[in-house]
């Protein structure tokens, strides 16, 4: 436990406040709150039991990590067994912990269950995932590029919560670094273990405002955009987190951050970009496995469920290494949406727009300004276009970060078919 931290600043509870109480006091200015009484009702607080799992869920993989030792994934297990090692004891000590399982596609027989905080629209909530740990489970100290709740069901959590500010005494990993235990470009990791600083190599965080905070059932604690924040599990528990974009006035007040999330952004997509020039000139496209298929056909078929009550179904066909995706709408009517081109990774699609007047497909460039991306992002931007929506097609990588490019989004290539 964290009960070595002393806190420097108090982190405030309310008790159900209304939404533009949370905007004013909170939300808008950028400050953690532990906030209860918003979860009376909730499915999940009531029927979450490891029985209820057991039932409903059992039979879904989960990839538990090692969390005392830098987040090592184990192989898949089915939740079941899990539930069981937790029920033996045999994990109490926080060996396993199944973290940051999307719901919606992971557990979809959960997501009846899932409420919403009331503070936030529904569809502005980019992700909503599952965590359930033994017990002695811990996160180390990160931050993350979004707005977060953390809706606690059963247990109880300790939280160290720094603000962005802090980021110097806080010995982030440098980028590319080799021996990052988390990934090579994990800089919204800390260095420092919360658990047992080594104030020889890291000083300044003595020196560190910080703030502990502990909250159980029913409790919610908003996390801000890139407030620093090490979790820490008593007991058995459990906890959903939603996380929502931020708006672009709290991006640019941390340009460190933000500059740091637009660098990844853009070499992941230029390495996108290079491998589609590379099959380009050989001349083959990579076909995706069957795997990739299922993970494409859920994470579409989710976003056009939270996003697009316009669209009845969704088909999608795969050709080599292509994948058609058609919409079905409410009055039957089939529309052929957009065309993706497998690069390699799950999350990077090359994008091409369908275009009626042709009755073809067109590469197109997608509003983060660049040809390819996640397959959330060309549904909403095929959807965008086709319904006539503006507010599908989200904001652009010089909203995110205040970075002008000189690519127009949403354009069709010219000359490419």
């Amino acid at each position: 436990m964290f009960d070595d931290v002393k806190s420097t600043f108090e982190v405030p509870r309310v008790e159900r406040p209304s939404r533009r109480e949370f905007e004013e006091r909170f939300l808008f200015p950028q400050r953690p709150v532990i906030i209860s009484g918003a979860m009376e009702g909730w499915p999940a607080r009531e029927r979450w039991t490891n029985d209820y799992l057991t039932e409903k869920v059992g039979a879904r993989n989960v990839r538990p990590n090692y969390p005392k030792k830098r987040l090592i994934n184990t192989p898949p297990m089915k939740l079941a067994e899990y539930i069981d090692l937790l029920a033996g004891g045999a994990i109490s000590d926080g060996q396993l912990y199944a973290a940051a399982m999307p719901i919606r596609t992971t557990l979809p027989e959960l997501w009846p269950d899932v409420r919403f905080p009331p503070f936030v629209d529904e569809d502005k909530y980019r992700f909503v995932n599952f965590w359930f740990g033994p017990g002695n489970n811990f996160t180390p100290l990160h931050y993350d590029p979004s707005n977060n709740f953390l809706a606690q069901i059963r247990g109880r959590k300790q939280v160290i919560l720094c603000p962005p500010r802090e980021i110097a005494r806080l010995y982030p990993f440098p980028f590319r670094y080799a021996d990052n235990p988390f990934s090579y470009h994990a800089t919204h990791f800390s260095q420092v273990n919360v658990l047992s600083p080594d104030l020889t190599r890291f000083p300044a965080w003595a020196h560190t405002d910080r703030a502990l905070v502990e909250f159980g059932p029913g409790d919610m604690l908003f996390i801000p955009l890139y407030w620093w924040h090490a979790v820490w599990g008593i007991d058995q528990n459990m906890s959903i987190n939603y996380w929502w974009r931020a708006r672009p006035a709290n991006l640019l007040q941390h340009p460190r951050q933000t500059a740091d999330l637009a660098e990844k952004m853009f070499l992941e997509r230029f390495k996108a970009v290079t491998l589609r020039a590379r099959d380009l000139v050989r001349g083959t496209v990579p076909t995706p496995p069957e795997s990739t298929k299922t993970s494409l056909r859920q994470r579409l078929q989710a976003r056009a469920t939270e996003r697009w009550p316009q669209l009845a179904d969704l088909t999608i066909r795969h050709h080599g290494g292509f994948a058609y995706v058609n919409g079905q709408l409410r009055d039957g009517t089939t529309l052929p949406l957009f065309r993706l081109r497998y690069g390699g990774s799950a999350n990077s699609w090359g994008f091409a727009i369908h275009l009626a007047s042709r009755n073809g497909y067109e590469d197109t460039i997608l509003p983060s300004g660049y040809p390819v991306g996640t397959p959330e992002e060309a549904l909403d931007c095929a959807c965008g276009l086709h319904l006539n929506d503006p507010t599908g097609l989200g904001p652009t990588l010089d909203e995110l970060t205040g970075v002008t490019t000189r690519r127009r989004a949403w354009r069709p290539v010219e000359g490419r078919r």
